[in-house]
C-alpha cells in the first residue's frame, strides 16, 4: 500500500520553507485568539518522521545524528517566535522510546530524554513525553481494535479505496488486531516517560495517555510527576467532563447543574443519584 504512494523528498530549502510556514500558521492562530499551540511531533506524523532514524535517512543538516534529525524542531521554534512572538505559548510532544521492527533503527529512550532537554533549550514552553510506533497498529490508542473499519460503512469504503487489494487490507487489519492485543489498556501508560522528563527539565511537563479519573489526575500533580495533565477521549463521551469532575466535591446537587447544551438525562444524573443513595 505505502510503496505505491507518491513520495517527494523535501529539499533543504523546502524544509526551511516548511518551518517558515509553521511560524505563519502560529501567527494566524494568535490573531484568531488562541492562547498557544502544540506541535504533534509524535504518532508517525511529519515532525516525528524527521526525528526518527527509522524514517529519516537524510544527509543534510536535518538528518544524521539525533541533534541533526531534531533540528527541524529547533528551526520551527525559531520561526514561530519570530512571527507569532516569543511570548506566544508553544508546546511540543516528545517521543521517548519508539516501537519498531527488531534490529531496525528507532528513537531510543535516552534520545527522547535528550530531545526534551533540547526543546527546553530551544525555547519551548512545555513538553509532553509520549510513546511512539512506526507500525499501523493500536499501540498509541491502547487496547482498542477499531471495529469501525468493518462496521462503519463510510470508513470501510475509504479503507477499501486506500487499500484496494484484499491482501493489503488483511495485512493492515492484522496489524490493528495485533496492536490491540499486544498493547492492552493500562491507566497512565506514559507515567515512566513523564516522570523521567520531569526530573531533567525546568519547563512544565504535560502528562497524557490513559488518564481517565480525577484520582489519577490528582495523583500525578500531587506527586510532582508532571505539572499539567491532558485528557482526550473522555471528552468524546462528556464535553463538560472537567466541570463535572470539579463539581464532584460539591455534592449531588452540583452534579445536576447542566450546561445549556445538555437536554437529556445522562451519566452524571445517574452518578448523582448513586451518591445520594450512598449517603
Amino acid at each position: 500500500v505505502f510503496r505505491r504512494a507518491p513520495v517527494h523528498e523535501l529539499t533543504t530549502d523546502e524544509v526551511h520553507a516548511l518551518c517558515v510556514r509553521y511560524g505563519q500558521v502560529a501567527a494566524w492562530a494568535r490573531e484568531a485568539g488562541y492562547d498557544g499551540i502544540q506541535l504533534a511531533s509524535s504518532n508517525a506524523k511529519l515532525i516525528d518522521q524527521f526525528v526518527s532514524p527509522f524514517w529519516n535517512r537524510r544527509t543534510d543538516e536535518f538528518g544524521g545524528s539525533p541533534d541533526g534529525r531534531a533540528r527541524l524542531l529547533e528551526v520551527i521554534r525559531r520561526r514561530i517566535g519570530e512571527r507569532a512572538g516569543w511570548d506566544f505559548t508553544c508546546t511540543v510532544k516528545v517521543p521517548v522510546g519508539e516501537k519498531a521492527p527488531p534490529f531496525a533503527p528507532r528513537t531510543t529512550w535516552d534520545e527522547g530524554l535528550r530531545l526534551a532537554q533540547r526543546c527546553e533549550e530551544w525555547g519551548y514552553d512545555s513538553v509532553t513525553p509520549v510513546e511512539v510506533s512506526v507500525f499501523p497498529d493500536t499501540t498509541l490508542s491502547r487496547g482498542g481494535i477499531p471495529a469501525s473499519i468493518w462496521r462503519n460503512r463510510a470508513i470501510a469504503e475509504r479503507f477499501r479505496t486506500a487499500a484496494p487489494r484484499a491482501f493489503e487490507r488483511r495485512v493492515i487489519e492484522a496489524g490493528y488486531v495485533a496492536g490491540g492485543v499486544t498493547s492492552p489498556f493500562r491507566p497512565v501508560w506514559n507515567r515512566s516517560r513523564f516522570q523521567a522528563v520531569k526530573r531533567l527539565v525546568a519547563i512544565p511537563v504535560l502528562a497524557v495517555g490513559g488518564i481517565r479519573t480525577a484520582a489519577e489526575v490528582n495523583d500525578i500533580v500531587d506527586s510532582g510527576d508532571a505539572d499539567l495533565v491532558g485528557m482526550g477521549r473522555p471528552f468524546y463521551a462528556e464535553a463538560d467532563l472537567a466541570a463535572h469532575k470539579r463539581a464532584l466535591a460539591a455534592g449531588p446537587a452540583a452534579l445536576r447543574k447542566k450546561s445549556p447544551a445538555d437536554e437529556l438525562p445522562g451519566v452524571w444524573d445517574l452518578i448523582a443519584q448513586a451518591v445520594e443513595a450512598a449517603q
